[in-house]
C-alpha cells in the first residue's frame, strides 16, 4: 500500500531525533526573533547567490544548510529512482549529512539523490544535538546524542590542526509559562583539540541564576552518547582510546571499552559503556557513525572525556 514506507519512516525519526537541535532554536527565536527556518541572505547579506538560490534552499538553525528536492526522479522504482539537485555551498567547509564527503565553498554542488537521501550539510566542527527512540515521548531527552561533523582533510579553514566546536541544548518544564522569566536549563558541549591525535570534549549543565536548591536534584543522571560522523575520511587517523572522567580534576578517570562494530541503534546499547562503529544506516545515525556512549552521570557534574587518535 505504502511503496516508500521505509523511506517515510527514516525521515520521521529523524524529524524525532533532531527534537533537541529544534527546541533549543525556538528558545532562540523566542530570545532574537531570527526563526529555525532562515533565508541564505541572512547569514550572507553581502553574496550574490544568497539571493539566487533562496527560493530552492535554505538554512535549517544555525549549523544546517538543506535543500529539499521538489521534482520526481527518474523513475518510481526506489531502488533505481534518482533527482539531480544543484546547491550553493556557501564559503567555508561542509560536510554532508552522512559525514562521507568535505565540500568546500563557494561553489554549486550538483548530485543525483535516491528516495532515500535528502540534500542536507552541516558546517564542518559543528555539533547537532539528537534524542533517540528511547524517550520518543519524553519532554526531557535520555540520552542526549551530540553528533559532531568532523571536517574531511584538506578543508580550507578547517585542516588537522587545532579545532573547536559547541553546542547548546534548552530544555524547560514543557507545560507551564515559565520560560517567560527563566531562562531554562542548559546542557552545553564543548571540544578542542587535533582530530589527529586529541580531542577533550566538556559537557556541562548548566540552571538559570538563582534557581533554588531544591529544584537542582543531585540525584538527577542523564545519558550521553558522541555521534562522530566524518572519520571515515581520514584514513590513518582513526579513534583508537577513549577515557573520561566526571566531576571535576578530582574524579577518577574511567577507560572506555570498544565494543564490537553494530547495526543496532544507540537506545539498543545504553547499558554498554563504550565505543563502535554503526555498521547500519539511516537518516539519524548514517553509516561509518562512530558511537561513544559514556552511560548515565549526575547532571550535576561536568564530563570530561578524551579522545585519542592514531597518528
Amino acid at each position: 500500500m505504502f511503496p516508500h514506507f521505509e523511506q517515510m519512516k527514516d525521515a520521521m525519526l529523524l524529524r524525532n531525533s533532531l527534537a533537541p537541535y529544534i527546541y533549543t532554536a525556538a528558545r532562540q527565536h523566542y530570545d532574537t526573533g531570527i526563526g529555525l527556518l532562515r533565508p541564505l541572505y541572512y547569514e550572507h547579506p553581502e553574496q550574490d547567490e544568497a539571493y539566487e538560490w533562496a527560493t530552492t534552499q535554505y538554512y535549517f538553525g544555525d549549523s544546517i544548510l538543506c535543500a529539499p528536492i521538489a521534482t520526481p526522479a527518474s523513475s518510481p522504482d526506489q531502488r533505481k529512482g534518482k533527482s539531480t539537485k544543484t546547491l550553493w555551498v556557501p564559503a567555508g567547509a561542509w560536510v554532508e549529512w552522512d559525514g562521507e564527503v568535505t565540500h568546500v565553498g563557494p561553489a554549486l554542488l550538483s548530485k543525483n539523490y535516491s528516495l532515500a537521501e535528502i540534500p542536507m550539510l552541516v558546517s564542518a566542527g559543528s555539533v547537532v544535538p539528537l534524542k533517540t527512540m528511547a524517550s520518543v515521548a519524553a519532554l526531557r531527552p535520555d540520552p542526549l546524542v551530540w553528533a559532531i561533523f568532523v571536517p574531511g582533510v584538506g578543508a580550507n579553514d578547517c585542516r588537522e590542526q587545532q579545532v573547536v566546536g559547541k553546542a547548546e541544548v534548552y530544555e524547560d518544564d514543557g507545560e507551564t509559562r515559565e520560560y517567560e522569566t527563566s531562562q531554562g536549563e542548559r546542557t552545553v558541549l564543548e571540544y578542542s583539540g587535533d582530530w589527529t591525535a586529541t580531542v577533550m570534549v566538556n559537557i556541562t549543565s548548566l540552571y538559570t541564576p538563582g534557581t533554588p536548591a531544591h529544584e537542582i536534584r543531585t540525584s538527577k543522571e542523564r545519558g550521553h552518547a558522541l555521534q562522530l560522523r566524518g572519520l571515515q575520511q581520514r584514513q590513518g587517523h582513526k579513534l583508537k582510546a577513549v577515557s573520561f572522567r566526571v566531576g571535576g580534576m578530582e574524579a577518577d578517570g574511567s577507560r572506555l571499552a570498544m565494543l564490537a562494530d553494530t547495526s543496532q541503534p544507540v537506545e539498543d546499547r545504553l547499558a554498554s559503556a563504550g565505543w563502535w562503529t554503526h555498521t547500519g544506516h539511516s537518516l539519524s545515525t548514517p553509516r561509518h557513525s562512530v558511537i561513544v556512549n559514556l552511560g548515565q552521570h549526575p547532571t550535576t557534574k561536568p564530563i570530561e572525556v578524551r579522545l585519542d587518535f592514531e597518528v
